[in-house]
């Protein structure tokens, strides 16, 4: 199979946008990938490059408001390298590879995963591989990849520059990357309960975080917490600001346990509920005690933290301080919510008796769970329709024993997760997010989560696995897993992938400091050291890729005599030329041609055996008349 030079070079940079729509919206790397597609076939005129380039930058504006953020920076750089990589230029063409190098570099800072590297590596091949060779000359690929001809002084001195921007390249709190909230619509982690404008949601497998515990936990105590709401509208929650008060964690099964975070969550540190401590982390953080949640100083991703939870603990909570807060109702309520309770009769009942007949109640009138329950934007048509999600059941328990006189609250975190027995951690996507209740009884807040009483698989599986296969055959499947060598595979390539992204996103600022320290530098000399050295392996690679002769072989010194011969017979071939260019010079001379021919098949086919046919086409006489 053999491709132009160009078009190999250009297919070599399609992926990497490709594996950013976690990070990037969408329509931008669409875009992108297209005038790569476009250039494939056709170069861009200066003309209709410009308006391109300003639709771009437009739609960069629009997506992102402020430019001076990551992503959009990031964009902005892919868009620079992309218009000269697209656009005709009589240029030294090696420049272009150099930006590929730059657009390559660019979108791993968004990625920490095998794939990607995967792919890097062999886009970085081809680029050093096809870096002396003409745009339009063709290349055949199962020759290309033969490692006898590999460019291995390129390759080192590409992979040290690689490792010097990851050592140098200054880190920044909060800086990769902000663009990772989930959107309205999408099942995912959010600040505040919201169910009067969403309608549906979608899945989504974003991966939220991963827990390093060691050990395997039963899905019924696999909560995850984040935010605490204790202030509702009547159908939506949000938390408000109340009087802190000093309260204990009573332990149960306490676990040490490591988290990476992949997502941004606005500031809230999810954790393994019941939280006790965090005893490491990368950044600064505070703990809410009124409410047992964790926060973080800044809003990021690529986190990483070490704490303490208690498996089966509690908060006790002997205050009453803020017992107001957490019996707060709106002045009106619907009549059917108010026909509800009367139908249930639960007034002066133990906690027990309420979840038991409420339990009993959703399932008599056949409530239902789905993410497609249409309009239930008020708590009266979603009592009405009996369709809803996680949210609505929460609110309509968490009102429902705010109306029987029992203080509760509501939680937004994570239920579930897919274990790696292997690597002995959980991966927590999107379509884990999660919505429970707690109420204070006895002076100890207690789980309770309405989803259980509609849905068990839900809890039972964890949102991943019951949202990507929610038929019963694969809900009975899973119940009675077994392991084999696919799910083997799976587990040691998730295990690949955790243990880069954890030793990549471990390098922040302050391991910087620490190789500063053991230089004995500051850290502005530790940065202009690093600007310094790649500077000069840039300079290095340079010279051994453009400036530098290539050892010629046989039929290269054959065909550079056969050059010399057309300049003696006044048909001058220059150094820019490609073989069809030169064909194109000799068109009135076909013993010509048929020597440029037979040198392409030698060099760029691997027909070697021609070599001495070369050579007498080359040495005869005559071959000009």
């Amino acid at each position: 199979m053999q491709l132009k030079a160009n078009t190999l070079f250009i297919l070599s940079l399609i992926p990497f946008p490709l594996m950013s729509f976690e990070f990037l919206p969408n329509n931008i790397i669409w875009y992108y990938i297209s005038f790569l597609i476009i250039r494939i076939f056709k170069e861009v005129h200066f003309l209709i490059l410009t308006p391109i380039v300003a639709f771009l930058l437009y739609q960069l504006k629009l997506t992102f408001g402020n430019l001076f953020l990551p992503e959009p920076m990031i964009s902005f750089l892919a868009l620079s390298c992309m218009t000269r990589i697209i656009g005709i230029d009589k240029s030294d063409y090696k420049i272009n590879r150099f930006l590929g190098l730059l657009w390559i570099a660019s979108f791993a800072l968004f990625k920490s995963d095998i794939s990607y590297l995967f792919f890097m590596i062999i886009s970085l091949f081809l680029i050093f591989k096809t870096i002396n060779i003409e745009p339009n000359e063709k290349v055949n690929l199962i020759q290309l990849f033969k490692l006898k001809k590999v460019n291995f002084k390129e390759i080192i001195i590409g992979s040290f520059i690689v490792i010097l921007l990851f050592i140098f390249f200054p880190r920044f709190y909060g800086f990769l990357p902000r663009a990772n909230q989930p959107h309205q619509g999408k099942i995912g982690y959010s600040k505040e309960i919201n169910n009067s404008t969403i309608t549906n949601l979608l899945n989504s497998s974003k991966l939220a975080f991963i827990a390093e515990t060691g050990i395997k936990i039963p899905n019924r105590n696999l909560y995850w917490r984040g935010s605490v709401h204790n202030f509702t509208d009547g159908y939506n929650w949000r938390f408000v600001e109340m009087k802190p008060i000093r309260i204990k964690v009573k332990v149960k099964n306490p676990l040490e346990y490591k988290l990476k975070y992949e997502q941004d969550f606005g500031g809230d540190l999810i954790l393994l509920d019941t939280p006790m401590s965090i005893l490491k982390s990368n950044f600064g953080h505070y703990s809410k005690k009124t409410t047992n949640t964790f926060k973080s100083y800044i809003n990021g991703r690529k986190s990483i933290i070490t704490a303490t939870s208690s498996i089966n603990g509690y908060q006790s909570d002997l205050s009453s301080r803020n017992i107001k807060a957490y019996l707060q109702l709106p002045g009106l309520t619907p009549k059917v919510f108010k026909k509800l309770v009367v139908d249930l009769n639960l007034k002066n009942k133990k906690i027990n008796h309420i979840i038991k007949m409420f339990s009993v109640y959703l399932t008599k009138n056949e409530f239902s769970y789905t993410l497609n329950p249409g309009d239930v934007s008020t708590l009266a048509k979603f009592i009405t329709k009996k369709k809803g999600y996680c949210t609505h059941y929460a609110s309509l328990f968490g009102i429902t024993l705010r109306y029987l006189g029992i203080p509760s609250r509501l939680v937004s975190g994570f239920q579930g997760g897919i274990y790696n027995e292997i690597g002995g951690y959980y991966s927590i996507s999107s379509n884990d997010a999660h919505t429970w209740v707690e109420a204070k009884v006895n002076n100890k807040w207690i789980r309770i989560d309405p989803t259980g009483f509609i849905n068990p698989s839900r809890i039972d599986l964890g949102g991943e696995q019951y949202f990507s296969n929610p038929s019963e055959e694969f809900i009975e499947s899973m119940r009675n897993k077994n392991s084999n060598f696919v799910n083997y595979l799976k587990q040691v390539l998730s295990i690949a992938n955790y243990k880069l992204s954890l030793f990549i996103d471990s390098f922040d600022l302050s391991e910087q400091k620490n190789i500063s320290k053991k230089l004995k530098v500051s850290r502005k000399i530790f940065f202009l050291l690093g600007f310094v050295i790649l500077i000069i392996l840039i300079f290095v690679f340079y010279l051994l890729t453009g400036k530098r002769k290539k050892e010629l072989l046989i039929h290269d010194k054959y065909f550079i005599y056969f050059i010399k011969l057309c300049a003696k017979n006044d048909i001058l071939i220059e150094d820019i030329d490609n073989l069809a260019q030169i064909r194109e010079k000799l068109l009135d001379f076909p013993k010509a041609i048929i020597i440029v021919k037979l040198y392409e098949k030698i060099k760029y086919q691997g027909q070697v055996k021609h070599t001495e046919e070369l050579k007498n086409l080359i040495y005869k006489k005559k071959i000009f008349q």
